[in-house]
């Protein structure tokens, strides 16, 4: 799994797209978080502080306050 690469795919995405990571993330470092956006046309980047890898339950309220941020964004 840890060699698993579709780094090529993500360039296909052409849709808006909202990358979260946890600044403590240590299975999907922010770094991982940082490329994505990169190679995806339409990405903005949050980066939760203080969030692990479950930083959608960790800092829920903040989770959906980013998720509603770029929904009213991109409609």
């Amino acid at each position: 799994m840890f060699q698993y690469d579709e780094t090529k795919t993500l360039r296909s995405i052409d849709i808006p797209v909202l990358v979260i990571c946890g600044d403590s993330d240590i299975a999907t470092t922010p770094p991982t978080s940082l490329r994505m956006k990169a190679e995806l046309p339409q990405a903005e980047l949050v980066t939760i502080q203080k969030g692990r890898h479950m930083a959608l339950m960790e800092h829920n309220q903040q989770f959906a306050e980013a998720v509603r941020a770029f929904c009213t964004e991109i409609s």
